[in-house]
């Protein structure tokens, strides 16, 4: 029964949105930038889809917009994150297209930050519930400057309205059981921010981990909310111990990834943030460090892209080893 009257609330509430509100309104310096940098408008977007294995696909750009996973089965299809609300129509035409999914059942957030949430108020009253650690959703109605994003300094999230939080929220852990499977959600302490959740589909073997892990780039390091490189290696040391040699582990942007991968990932994070302390208890300058040898071989392996990039990064790193 009680289970009943929260699915009551999410609909209601998802179905009335308040117009004053704003929909999916993006920092205006980020239209002009993405059109130069990559070709096209937010508006206009390159859909991509890739098919992992029956049931399992990725929807991903060629712009600003975090991976989406679709998670399909007999009772109908979970969807994590929805990138940019300006790209829903054609992320919704690609869903139908290509994997067959007109709505999600349930919508899970890996965190607040627009490029995998903006989305979430245009899915709103034609679903189940949406789900978030109880932060994500704090910040996501809350309006907030991201700190170190690459392809804008500062950047100025809106608040999103009512309809974009979730109505379903956890701290530490939850379970869910849809389409005959277990769904682990985790939030291992801040990490990228402070209300990341991991996504670990046991039954399919698959998990999801948002800013956490970019399969080409170093990880995304919100500062002003919380986020710290010491969570996130944490936070992945953590995600290793749910998984096996068969587990298909899905990244915030980039491509699907092995335990193997994301073991060596983590390896070179850890390396990579000893090293700099090192640096920085002699009392190394930051032009030093960044040009420090031993740095500049470990961030040959990384590439930057629209979100994240090496020189923020190995300042993160300084900034938790100056504290």
């Amino acid at each position: 029964m009680l289970l009943m009257k929260i699915l009551l609330l999410s609909l209601l509430s998802f179905s009335q949105i308040n117009s004053s509100e704003i929909i999916g309104k993006l920092d205006d310096r980020l239209d002009p930038i993405v059109t130069e940098t990559f070709g096209e408008r937010l508006a206009q977007p390159t859909i991509i889809h890739t098919k992992i294995a029956q049931g399992i696909d990725i929807l991903s750009c060629a712009s600003v917009c975090g991976n989406i996973l679709l998670v399909s089965g007999p009772r109908g299809a979970v969807m994590v994150n929805t990138m940019l609300a300006k790209m829903h129509p054609w992320i919704k035409s690609v869903m139908r297209r290509n994997v067959g999914i007109d709505m999600p059942r349930i919508i899970i957030s890996s965190n607040h930050h627009f490029w995998n949430a903006d989305g979430n108020s245009l899915f709103g009253g034609q679903m189940h519930f949406m789900i978030s650690q109880e932060n994500a959703r704090q910040s996501l109605l809350s309006s907030s400057t991201l700190s170190n994003l690459n392809i804008i300094q500062d950047y100025y999230q809106v608040r999103h309205t009512d309809n974009a939080g979730a109505r379903v929220t956890f701290d530490d852990e939850m379970k869910l059981h849809f389409n005959n499977e277990d769904i682990y959600l985790y939030h291992f302490g801040p990490a990228s921010s402070t209300g990341d959740t991991i996504i670990f589909f046991q039954g399919r073997n698959v998990l999801f981990l948002g800013d956490l892990y970019f399969s080409n780039a170093l990880p995304y390091v919100n500062t002003v909310n919380g986020g710290s490189v010491k969570g996130i290696i944490k936070s992945l040391e953590e995600s290793l111990q749910l998984i096996d040699d068969k587990t298909i582990v899905i990244p915030g942007i980039g491509t699907e990834s092995t335990k193997s991968e994301l073991a060596d990932y983590l390896e070179s994070l850890k390396e990579l943030y000893q090293t700099v302390q090192e640096l920085v208890d002699k009392n190394k300058s930051v032009t030093d460090i960044l040009n420090d040898i031993s740095v500049t071989n470990y961030l040959k392996t990384f590439s930057d892209n629209a979100i994240s990039n090496k020189e923020n990064f190995i300042n993160s790193i300084i900034l938790e080893t100056q504290i």
